[in-house]
């Protein structure tokens, strides 16, 4: 190579440029994936939240207040195909004497399944409503709303929804006794 030539500095020149230019184009391509990655993780996020489900949840009095129901119907945006509550505060807790519930060491249970009627647990559909028999942990609550989290499961994505619920009167008040 004779580096007098005037075609040899203008081949290394062009040279010297395209793997400048090559660099910048690989400097360029390494931002854009990172950018789409990002912009990937940003859509599934939102996918995930648009798809976070809605409950309706209720206390039922059942024999004018004797016992309780607890009523959570799935308001949308789908099926699940697996529901856990837990009621917080420890307040209330779930009856033993169900499907469905969790019967740990502590004096009351605290989660629940949705189930079917053979004692499996099963999917809960949009608008249907899931029911399990509730009692206060102590004589009655005070509060006038508990809390409840809400685990569900769907298509390989899982969801922690609160829901509060109001407390119905007749578990807010301690248990009257007559005399006659």
């Amino acid at each position: 190579m004779n580096w007098g030539d005037a075609a040899t500095w203008v081949s290394a020149s062009v040279a010297v440029v395209a793997a400048l230019v090559a660099v910048a184009a690989w400097r360029a391509a390494v931002r854009a994936a990172k950018a789409a990655e990002r912009s990937a993780a940003v859509d599934e996020q939102t996918l995930h939240s648009h798809r976070t489900p809605a409950f309706t949840a209720m206390i039922e009095e059942v024999n004018g207040g004797g016992w309780h129901r607890l009523a959570l119907r799935l308001d949308g945006p789908a099926d699940l195909d697996e529901v856990v509550v837990e009621p917080l505060g420890g307040k209330v807790a779930f009856t033993r004497d169900q499907y469905g519930v969790e019967v740990s060491e502590e004096a009351q249970p605290r989660r629940a399944w949705v189930y079917s009627p053979d004692g499996a647990r099963s999917r809960l559909r949009l608008g249907d409503t899931a029911k399990w028999r509730i009692a206060p942990v102590g004589r009655y609550v005070e509060e006038d709303e508990i809390s409840l989290r809400i685990e569900g499961k769907a298509a390989g994505s899982a969801w922690q929804v609160l829901v509060s619920v109001e407390v119905p009167k007749s578990m807010k008040e301690p248990p009257r006794f007559y005399s006659f």
